[in-house]
């Protein structure tokens, strides 16, 4: 299974895709860096542990949850159903933009992806749906990318796809409400939001164990979310450098 998520803070980096090591498990570590939409924010930064498995249909990739349902390894398409969380929630400790705001929580959601041989790429489509009760919303997902094995050892793979968010996902994270209102914070109620989005990951295996990856992303924000008082960019990015181990 392949799956891109932008989930806006993650700047449609396809972050350790380590779900592309079919039929193994894999740990290992990475540090990222990623821009944030939202005002009052510096870039983020930090190490975290990377854990993936990708059986014969059910896959794990860093928190996301999947099981195949129709196709098989060698089929041009597959089907799969999808646990994952596609919405990073805040509070008001987090910047000064967000006093007397209340809290939004981080989503769960369930739904399907798909992946599609197209050409001499993959085609890849996702729907989930919060699950949690907190946006109570959706996000559809399209991207395509396309594997280039540049040497025995070196992928260079590119992607780009397009996002939607549906107007309760977006304006659950963007939108400020009536009763949030202050001198330099209008109320808004944000719409529906799409959101293209371009990137790539580099794979280089050092050993037949040991491979290093490396993950950028840049994703242009709607006016939906840009018109929010919240918000102060119109693209936002994230990038990583990480090595892991196949067992």
């Amino acid at each position: 299974m392949k799956q891109t998520t932008l989930a806006l803070a993650a700047a449609a980096a396809l972050l350790t895709n380590a779900s592309a090591f079919a039929g193994e498990f894999a740990v290992g570590i990475a540090a990222y860096k990623m821009d944030s939409p939202y005002q009052g924010f510096d870039d983020e930064d930090g190490v975290v542990p990377l854990l993936s498995y990708e059986g014969e249909d059910f896959s794990f990739s860093d928190g996301d949850l999947g099981y195949r349902i129709y196709g098989e390894k060698e089929r041009p398409l597959n089907v799969y159903l999808v646990l994952t969380s596609a919405g990073s929630g805040f509070d008001s400790s987090y910047s000064a933009v967000f006093a007397g705001m209340a809290e939004r929580d981080d989503s769960i959601d369930f739904g399907l992806s798909a992946d599609l041989d197209a050409g001499p790429g993959v085609l890849s489509a996702t729907l989930v749906h919060d699950i949690s009760g907190s946006h109570k919303g959706y996000s559809v997902d399209i991207g395509y990318s396309l594997a280039l094995e540049l040497s025995d050892r070196f992928t260079f793979e590119p992607a780009a796809g397009v996002q939607y968010l549906s107007s309760d996902f977006t304006d659950y994270y963007f939108g400020v409400r009536s009763n949030e209102v202050t001198a330099s914070r209008a109320a808004y109620t944000a719409d529906s939001s799409v959101h293209p989005y371009v990137g790539y990951q580099m794979q280089y295996e050092l050993t037949e164990n040991w491979m290093l990856l490396h993950d950028v992303g840049y994703a242009w924000l709607d006016k939906e979310v840009q018109n929010s008082p919240l918000v102060d960019k119109e693209v936002i990015w994230a990038a990583s450098l990480g090595a892991i181990y196949r067992f």
